[in-house]
Formats: structure tokens, C-alpha cells, sequence
């Protein structure tokens, strides 16, 4: 038994949301992450280490001194400790850490748990009320369960990959790999839910996560078109190399680099960007009388009433090119918060830490040597944790402070709704702050939607529908982010409408929001006027930018946020522009923070009795899922580029064509093993020298080794083919497509599919949790509400209002 230089301490007393929680950490590079989101908040992290170190320790990037990038990203606020399992002594060590730990966290192989004889059945014999979180590639049961697995292969088998991608070529992973830590992000906000549920029960439980299942929860409106449709989603399927430029975001070049320009994009009533451009162009004699003659504040009817001619949206385009390019990023920002426009720079790893938002807000901790991505949210009264460097701590004294002794359980009683009782109001709409209410409301809160028709959630109106026909209750949009929602119609542009809001935030414990920066106040909604009156509110509002610093009033989707956070550059083929990362992707990456911070902070409360404000950047958020190229930059002034689907920690792997129309197969060996078993599986595989089991020698003829096995996959059956690789130990598997994932045999093994009635749909297919909570046998506790659907009940039975007070609200326009 050891102890290692690996953890940092605090570098001024504070109380932090889950201060006295404590997390035994047993995963390695595929959940690292979720310790120190644990640690960020609060908890007391033991890191459990093999005897040589964990794996993350040797992941690149590294420093001048050469330690691991990867490492400092994740392994930074956590108390490490060298224990060999299979050693007596050094298990009774950790058997009696076991005993009074709150959370265990480990990424093993499945069954490997139960060969050590530390599984979820002895330790939670030994301890009761431990939570005990396993990350795995496909979950613990099923017929792929024990299928190996990569970040790549990973992203292909939940569908992410063939959504991705330029149509002409083979589909692309996102630029850094992010599948491991989509589940270890899961697993840190799911355990702070099962820790609420214990307040309840007194009981921990198992939780069981499959990372398969959380890259299929990033594909937001494509899980939709296999229920709605029966189809894959347009240019995911035969159709991948037939799709066609559109008129939605495009990439042009700024003065200092790239941005992303959405034109079509604008709020009804204000000026278009075309509108700015011509403008400038009529100055400087570029424009023509056909040009002027429209009015390109509302091009977007004219083009779609068919008034404005392809050659017209081409010269018009070229002169809104010629408009950013005199531009710097910075400046084109500025025009774009100023009037409203949808545009994105494409930062760099290195904007990354220029960004003046992101220094104004004290996002990155600097310790005078490198840059660490830190301040995920902002706590008004309880703070993230600050970590430095220093030497590790010895094995804990936690047996002198054990956890409370459970009182008499009635587990006949037990629901597993963590929020069971808790009220919240929920102001959010689309994707990143609906998701975060939404695991409120299917874990057991009572969630209002506050919404109105007259400007409904966008959400209500994106395809897919139900059936394929549109309307406010039919978007799969909505099914996916307002499931255990109930639903009050209340217009905000009212005064009536404005005093009913402020009741049912009186009513809540908890509000969230994802308005504009400003709008809550504008509205006498803002924390500090509802916290006067109900000071144990807690309150979380999300947005891309956050609500302080230069550019906190900046508007956009998650198109422009993903360029704001870095991941937009980075994603694409070397030799061409970047094309971005496919969906909204920070409104997929940002919830699960959200709901860790919310989580947090509702057991906090319950300490304390004290309510607070929770300020959630989803740029912000989600630049932690770039943290080691962040640091690279920071501590090498190595600027992260684009690199197809070559990786720094994985030499061969790629998508290879086979049989079938745009068919594809994601390979990747990790180790020397599977590089072996690989070389076993080709005939006449020219790479098979024992120097090619050096990575280094591998990647210097990538190229070779990869067209050899295009070559070999080619004129082969995907599926057999996956079979295949993965009975050898190599992590492979089929680009699947959303139909693929929808009828995938270890998807309907899972159950993962849920059956509800919905009021006007009937009955419809909706996604259950990518974690399976022992406690909580039914995920989602009802179909998403029709809009409105719930006005009746939270008028009269949660707000008490009389038939004439609810009558003036009708006569006032406050219900519509």
C-alpha cells in the first residue's frame, strides 16, 4: 500500500454543496471524470489506484516535465492511495473504507467486480447506504455487455458518428474523444440524484450506466424520426453521400479566423445579416439595383415563396461573406450580440484561453504554469472547489466519522423518486435547461412547464411529429426533454401573466430558466426579488454564455455555442474547413453539470436550510469535455487541429467502408493485444513486425496500415464483420444508424424503451434513463403534456385560486 503525489487541497476553508460526502474512486481513464466533478463540488475523493497507477496517468498530452495532460484534467482534486485488490491486507484496507463511503465509482469490465468479490452485492451488504456507480461500454447485462469497446466504436454503436460528418466522406467522430466522458459526466450527476433518493429511503442503490446509452441521449431530434417515421433521419442512412449544401449554419472566413453564420436564423422583426451587408455594400459601390430592390429583412419569406433566384442568394451571399471577412471574431461578436444575429466564431484551443468572457468570468484557474478549465457553474453562496498541487494523503481516517446508522426502513414504501415533494417552476425551453428539469421530473419533483402558445418552446414545433404531422403537441422535441412535466399556460407578455409567474415561483422550491441574460429581471423575476420572499429558493439559469461578463446578453443555439466552447474548430478532416460537430451539442453536454449543480444543491439545502443561485455557462460547461487539449495549449502552446479520425491514443483506428450502401464499420485497437488480435484476423497483413508494437511506429504509417484495412473490410457483411472483430477482443462496431440503435438487440435487452400514453398521440415510444437506478424500476414516470394540459390543477390545487381570480386571469390574456 502507497500513497501517490496526486491530490490538492483546498486553498481556503469554504462549504461547498457536498461537503462530508464521501466517494471511493475506482474507475480509470473511462470515468475519471466523474471524480472530479464530485471533487469540483465538494466531496472527499479518494482515488483507489492499482499497484503502477491508474491508466490515466499515462494518457497524452503531456507537459515538459512529462506528466499526463489527461490526468491533470481529471485527476485533479482527489486523494490517491496505491491498494492491490488481490492483496489481503491491502483489501481489508479498502473493505473498511467501504463501510463508511457514501459513493463508489468504478469503470471495470463486467464481472471483473465480482472476481475480486468487491461487488455491488458485498459492498452494499457492508454498507447499506452506499451508492454504488458502475461505467460500462454497454451496460452490465445484455447480449454486447461484454463486447470491448473505445471512445470511437462507442460513438458509432449509440449513433452519433453516421450523423456526423461531411456526406462525401466517411463519417467523423467528434474532434477530441468524447464517449467516455459523456458517461462519466452521467455518472457523477446520477449519483448526486441516488444520494438525494437516500434522504428519502435511507438506502443506497446500484446504479448501472451504459455508455452506449449516453452517446444515444446525444442525438436529440434523430431519436425522434425512428419513432415518429420509421425512417432514419435525412443524410444518415442510403442517402449519407446525396446530401446537399442548405441554407442553415455555414463556416466563412472572419480577419483573425473562422465563424459559423446562421442567415436564416434571425428573430421575426429585426434586421437580417444580409441586411447589414448590402447596406455596406451600397457605401462602398459593390451592390446592384437588383440587389437593393429586396427587402432583405425578410429574404427568408421572399426565398421560400420562391421571389428570390439562386443567382440573387449567391451574389448576396458573397457580399455578406466580404462583410465578415473585414471583421475580426471579436468584432463580429460584438455586431451580433448588438442586433440579435445567430453567428459563432470558431475559437481555437488558443481563443480558448484569450477569450475575454471567459477571463472575466474567472472560468480557468491558472497556477502560473498552465491554464486548468474549472468554474462549471457559479454558486452564489456555495462555491466549487479550488484545488493546487501537493503531496497525496495517506489511507483517510473515515472510520472516526461514520455515516449515520439508518433509522427503521420500509423498503416496501420505497419509490426511488429522489425529489419526491420538491416543487419546481420551470421558465426553460429546447434542450440544455429543459433536460436538467426534466431529471427532476422523472426522479419524482413536481415540474411546471410555464409556457404559452402565443410564443410556444421552440421545442414544440421542430420535427420530427408524431405521424409526421406537425403541431405544438406532437415534436419529439418536446417527448424528449418534458417527460413527468406538467404543463400551465401562462403569457409572459402580459402583466397578468407576469403576476402569475411570480406565484408559481412564490410556490416552488426550485426555478430554472434559460432566457436571455436580463429577461427574469426585466420581469421582477430575477433570484434576488423572489429570494426575499422565499429564501430557501434555489434558482439555476443556464445559458450559453453565462449572466455576467462582457458578453453574457450574447443569444444563440447550441449550433454557436459549440464554437464558442472549441469543438466546432476541431471536429472535420485536416485539409478541409471544419464541419463542426453534429446536433446542438452543448445542449447534449451542459445538462448533466446542471443537474450535478442542482443535485448538489438540493442536499445542501437540506443541511443548511438555505437556498441559492446557480449561474450555468453551457460554453463553459462544456469545455471540460476538451480539458486536456485546454491544457496543452495552456501548458505547451500546442493549438489542438483538425485530425479526421486519427487520435493521439489510438493507433490504428478509423471508419472503413464495407459492403452495403453507405456502410461503415468503426475499428479501433487500443493495446498490443488487440493490435496482435487484429493482425491475426488479415491475411497478408503486411504491418505484422514485432516493431510495429511500439504505438509511435504505428502512426508514423497510419496511412498504410489504415488503407490496408479499408481494403480488407471493404467487400465484407458490417455486422459479420463486428462480430467478428469484437469475439477477437477488438473494439469494433457497425456506424449504426438511428434505426440501428432503435432495434439494436442490446438496446431491447436493456429496456430502455418505454411505452406511455400521450394525451392526443396515444401511445408512443420514449427513452428511458442511459442509468438504471435499483431502486427505481419505472424510468419515466409519464408521457411529456400536451401544452396548457395541466392549467386547471396547478391554478386550483397548487396555487389555491378561486373561479372568479381564475376567470380575471383568462379575461387578462394570462392563461393563453
Amino acid at each position: 500500500m502507497n500513497s501517490r503525489d496526486c491530490g490538492d487541497t483546498a486553498d481556503e476553508p469554504k462549504q461547498h454543496p457536498l461537503a462530508g460526502t464521501r466517494v471511493l474512486d475506482l474507475t480509470d481513464a473511462r470515468g475519471e471524470i466523474a471524480g472530479r466533478i464530485l471533487a469540483d463540488l465538494g466531496a472527499d475523493v479518494v482515488k483507489i489506484e492499482p499497484p503502477g497507477g491508474v491508466n490515466s496517468r499515462q494518457l497524452p498530452p503531456w507537459d515538459d516535465s512529462g506528466n499526463s495532460l489527461f490526468w491533470a484534467s481529471y485527476g485533479i482534486g482527489k486523494s490517491c492511495i496505491l491498494l492491490d485488490l488481490y492483496n489481503p491486507g491491502d483489501k481489508s484496507t479498502f473493505l473498511s473504507l467501504v463501510e463508511f463511503a457514501d459513493i463508489l465509482l468504478e469503470s471495470f469490465d463486467p464481472g471483473y467486480a465480482a472476481n475480486l468479490g468487491i461487488d455491488e452485492k458485498v459492498l452494499m451488504k457492508l454498507n447499506p447506504r452506499l451508492v454504488y456507480v458502475a461505467i460500462t461500454a454497454f451496460g452490465r447485462h445484455g447480449p454486447k455487455s461484454s463486447w470491448p469497446a473505445s471512445n470511437l466504436t462507442l460513438e458509432a454503436a449509440g449513433g452519433r458518428l453516421s450523423i456526423q460528418g461531411d456526406p462525401d466522406r466517411e463519417p467523423l467522430p467528434v474532434g477530441y474523444p468524447q464517449a467516455w466522458l459523456h458517461a462519466g459526466a452521467q455518472a457523477a450527476a446520477d449519483s448526486i440524484i441516488a444520494l438525494n433518493e437516500r434522504e428519502h429511503s435511507q438506502l443506497g442503490q446500484f446504479l448501472d450506466l451504459s455508455c452506449q446509452e449516453a452517446i444515444w441521449w446525444t442525438l436529440m431530434a434523430a431519436q425522434g424520426t425512428p419513432v415518429c417515421l420509421g425512417t432514419n433521419p435525412p443524410g444518415s442512412g442510403d442517402d449519407r453521400g446525396d446530401m446537399k449544401p442548405t441554407q442553415g449554419p455555414r463556416t466563412v472566413s472572419a480577419l483573425d479566423g473562422l465563424v459559423t453564420i446562421a442567415p436564416g436564423a434571425s428573430p421575426p422583426g429585426t434586421r437580417t445579416m444580409y441586411s447589414f451587408a448590402i447596406d455596406e455594400a451600397k457605401q462602398r459601390g459593390e451592390s446592384n439595383d437588383e440587389l437593393d430592390a429586396v427587402d432583405w429583412d425578410n429574404w427568408m419569406t421572399a426565398y421560400r415563396d420562391g421571389q428570390l433566384t439562386p443567382e440573387l442568394m449567391t451574389a448576396a451571399s458573397k457580399l455578406l461573406d466580404a462583410y465578415v471577412e473585414r471583421r475580426t471574431k471579436l468584432e463580429l461578436i460584438e455586431w451580433a450580440m448588438n442586433n440579435n444575429l445567430r453567428l459563432g466564431p470558431l475559437n481555437t484551443t488558443k481563443d480558448l484561453l484569450e477569450f475575454p468572457q471567459y477571463r472575466e468570468r474567472g472560468f480557468f484557474d491558472d497556477d502560473g504554469r498552465k491554464s486548468l478549465p474549472w468554474a462549471w457553474a457559479h454558486f452564489s453562496r456555495t462555491p466549487l472547489r479550488k484545488f493546487r498541487r501537493t503531496e497525496a494523503s495517506e489511507v483517510p481516517s473515515w472510520t472516526s466519522k461514520p455515516s449515520p446508522a439508518p433509522g427503521p426502513i420500509d423498503t416496501d414504501a420505497r419509490t426511488g423518486n429522489a425529489f419526491e415533494g420538491l416543487k419546481v417552476a420551470d421558465f426553460s425551453w429546447v434542450a440544455a435547461g429543459p433536460t436538467i428539469a426534466k431529471a427532476l421530473a422523472d426522479h419524482g419533483a413536481t415540474v411546471v412547464k410555464i409556457e404559452s402558445s402565443t410564443r410556444p418552446d421552440l421545442s414544440r414545433t421542430l420535427a420530427p411529429h408524431i405521424d409526421g404531422k406537425p403541431g405544438l403537441n406532437r415534436s419529439y422535441w418536446s417527448f424528449l426533454y418534458a417527460t413527468s412535466k406538467l404543463s400551465l399556460q401562462c403569457n409572459l407578455s402580459t402583466d397578468a401573466g407576469k403576476r402569475l409567474a411570480r406565484s408559481m415561483c412564490d410556490w416552488a422550491d426550485v426555478v430554472i430558466e434559460s432566457f436571455s441574460t436580463g429577461t427574469m429581471k426585466k420581469m421582477g423575476l430575477d433570484y434576488e426579488t423572489l429570494s426575499d420572499k422565499n429564501p430557501d429558493l434555489i434558482m439555476l439559469s443556464t445559458s450559453m454564455l453565462g449572466q455576467t461578463g462582457a458578453f453574457s446578453r450574447y443569444a444563440g443555439f447550441g449550433q454557436q455555442a459549440s464554437g464558442f466552447s472549441g469543438f466546432h474548430y476541431i471536429t472535420g478532416w485536416p485539409d478541409r474547413t471544419p464541419c463542426g460537430v453534429a446536433t446542438p451539442y452543448t445542449d447534449v453536454v451542459a445538462p448533466k453539470f446542471g443537474i450535478a449543480a442542482i443535485g448538489a444543491a438540493i442536499l445542501e439545502r437540506r443541511r443548511s436550510g438555505r437556498g441559492q443561485y446557480i449561474d450555468l455557462a453551457q460554453a463553459e460547461s462544456s469545455m471540460l469535455f476538451l480539458a486536456p487539449y485546454i491544457l496543452d495549449e495552456s501548458a505547451n502552446g500546442h493549438t489542438a487541429e483538425r485530425m479526421g479520425f486519427d487520435s493521439i491514443y489510438t493507433c490504428p483506428q478509423g471508419v472503413y467502408s464495407t459492403l452495403g450502401t453507405e456502410r461503415y464499420i468503426a475499428i479501433a485497437a487500443e493495446t498490443v493485444s488487440q493490435w496482435h488480435a487484429l493482425c491475426a484476423l488479415i491475411p497478408e497483413f503486411p504491418f505484422v513486425n514485432a516493431e510495429y508494437d511500439i504505438f509511435e511506429r504505428r502512426w508514423n504509417d497510419r496511412v498504410q496500415i489504415n488503407a490496408a484495412i479499408a481494403a480488407w473490410t471493404a467487400h465484407k457483411d458490417p455486422f459479420a464483420l463486428e462480430r467478428q472483430l469484437t469475439a477477437a477482443g477488438i473494439p469494433a462496431s457497425v456506424v449504426q444508424r438511428p434505426l440501428d440503435v432503435f432495434a439494436d438487440p442490446q438496446i431491447e435487452a436493456r429496456g430502455i424503451k418505454q411505452v406511455l400514453p400521450h394525451t392526443e398521440c396515444g401511445d408512443v415510444v420514449h427513452y428511458g434513463f442511459c442509468t438504471r437506478f435499483s431502486s427505481k424500476p419505472q424510468m419515466i414516470r409519464f408521457a411529456p403534456p400536451c401544452i396548457g394540459e395541466h392549467n386547471e390543477l396547478v391554478l386550483r390545487e397548487f396555487l389555491k385560486l378561486t373561479d372568479e381570480e381564475i376567470n380575471e386571469l383568462e379575461r387578462q390574456g394570462a392563461l393563453e
